[in-house]
C-alpha cells in the first residue's frame, strides 16, 4: 500500500515526559534544550519517569496541527511538567495512542478532563488499545492498569479507531499495524492480552507510529515502544510514504534487559544502513543499547531530556 504523504516544512517534537532529565546537557542545531536559567531566575524543573508524551508541532502551508502523542505513565510527571512547559496544548489538535500499555495512557482522562488538552481533540489509536494487557510470568498473569473506553466516552472525547494505515491532515501519517519482517525484532515475548474471555501472546498489533515527511530533508518517524522492531517501523514507513531518505528517528526502541539485549548489535547495524541525520533513543531502549548507538552513531545520536525539542526543517 502506497500513502501519499504531503511534505511539511517544518516539525517540532517536544519530550513532555521520557525516562531521564538533565538540567544542563548541551543541545546542537536540531536539538533545542529547555534553558536551566530563563529571564534571570531557575526555571522550574521538570520530572522523569519510565512514561513517554511527546507534543508534536507540525508546519504546513501557513497552518500547524498539534499532536499530543501518549500521555506517560502517571498524571503526577505528566501533568508537572505540562503545567511547567510553555506548550500550547489547549490548542491540541489530536491526541493519539502509540499503543495501549499503561506507561503511555497513564495521565489521559486527567489531560481531557481538565482541559489540557480540548475534549473536542480527537483520541486516535487501534482498537486493541482498550484490550485487558499484562505479562506472564512462570505461568502466573500479571495484569496491566487497562485503558476504558467509557471514561473517555463520559467525557465527550471522539474515538476513532483505525487497524491500518491512516492519513492526518493529508501531511501526518499514523502507520497502524506494522508488519514484523526483520529476523532479530522478538515483540514482547513476555506479554499476553485477552481478548472475548480468551487470553493469547500479545502480538501488540496496535504498535504504530507517527510519521511526516520535511521537505528537502527526508521522514521523520516516531515511536511509542517500537515494540513492532524499530527497524520493522523505519521500513514500513519508507514503504508506506516511498520515501528512501530518513532524517531522524525519535522514540522507544524497546531493547532494554537481557532478553532484548542480544539483539542490539543487529539493530544497530541495520540502523546504520538507515543512516539519520538525528537518532533520538527513548523510554524502552535501555542504556546498554543507548550507550551503543552513541558510540556508533556519534554523529546522529542525541540524549534524551524532558523538555528538550527537537526541530527538522525550516
Amino acid at each position: 500500500m502506497r500513502v501519499e504523504l504531503e511534505p511539511v516544512e517544518k516539525v517540532e517534537v517536544t519530550t513532555v515526559i521520557d525516562n531521564y532529565a538533565d538540567l544542563i546537557v548541551p543541545g546542537r542545531g536540531d536539538t533545542v534544550r529547555r534553558p536551566f536559567f530563563e529571564g534571570g531566575r531557575m526555571n522550574v524543573p521538570l520530572l522523569a519517569e519510565h512514561g513517554l508524551s511527546l507534543f508534536i508541532q507540525v508546519h504546513h502551508g501557513g497552518k500547524v496541527v498539534r499532536v499530543l502523542l501518549d500521555t506517560g505513565l502517571t498524571e503526577t510527571g505528566t501533568l508537572h511538567n505540562m503545567a511547567h512547559l510553555d506548550l500550547p496544548l489547549r490548542e491540541t489538535d489530536y491526541l493519539v495512542l502509540s499503543h495501549g500499555h499503561f506507561d503511555h495512557f497513564g495521565a489521559l482522562y486527567k489531560v481531557y478532563g481538565n482541559g489540557i488538552v480540548p475534549k473536542e481533540a480527537p483520541f486516535l489509536c487501534h482498537p486493541w488499545a482498550f484490550y485487558q494487557r499484562g505479562v506472564r510470568r512462570r505461568g502466573t498473569l500479571f495484569p496491566f492498569p487497562r485503558l476504558e473506553r467509557h471514561k473517555l466516552e463520559d467525557m465527550g472525547v471522539e474515538i476513532r479507531e483505525c487497524e491500518g494505515p491512516r492519513l492526518v491532515e493529508g501531511f501526518i501519517l499514523l502507520t497502524g499495524e506494522i508488519p514484523r519482517e526483520t529476523d532479530f525484532e522478538i515483540g514482547f515475548p513476555m506479554g499476553y492480552v485477552e481478548k472475548d474471555g480468551e487470553v493469547e501472546q500479545d502480538a501488540l498489533l496496535d504498535d504504530q507510529a507517527l510519521v511526516v515527511c520535511v521537505k528537502d530533508k527526508g521522514l521523520v518517524v516516531v515511536s511509542g515502544c517500537g515494540h513492532s522492531g524499530i527497524i520493522n517501523t523505519v521500513n514500513y514507513a519508507k514503504t508506506l510514504t516511498g520515501v528512501d531518505e530518513v532524517y531522524a528517528v525519535i522514540g522507544g526502541f524497546h531493547l532494554s534487559g537481557p532478553v532484548y539485549e542480544p539483539y542490539i548489535g543487529k539493530t544497530v547495524e541495520a540502523m546504520k544502513a538507515i543512516s539519520p541525520r538525528l537518532l533520538v533513543p527513548t523510554h524502552c531502549t535501555g542504556f546498554v543499547a543507548q550507550t551503543a548507538f552513541a558510540r556508533e552513531m556519534p554523529g546522529a545520536f542525541v540524549l534524551n531530556t524532558v523538555g528538550t525539542t527537537f526541530v527538522v526543517g525550516e
